[in-house]
């Protein structure tokens, strides 16, 4: 179940993030700031997920 949770939760970060204009971006003739948002966004939620995962182990033993 928590898998499906987080990759019910990814499909929902690209879709927001390639779908929907982002003004902060500013412009972004190749697109890059976007690319790299995506995969900043990505990587900081396996970050925590990852640390909630120890904190939740540790927790349980």
């Amino acid at each position: 179940m928590f898998f499906v949770i987080n990759f019910v939760i990814l499909i929902g970060y690209i879709f927001v993030l390639t779908q929907f204009q982002l003004s902060f971006l500013g412009h972004d003739e190749y697109g890059l700031a976007k690319l790299f948002l995506i995969i900043s966004v990505i990587s900081i939620h396996i970050t925590a997920v990852f640390v909630f995962a120890i904190f939740k182990y540790r927790r349980l033993k």
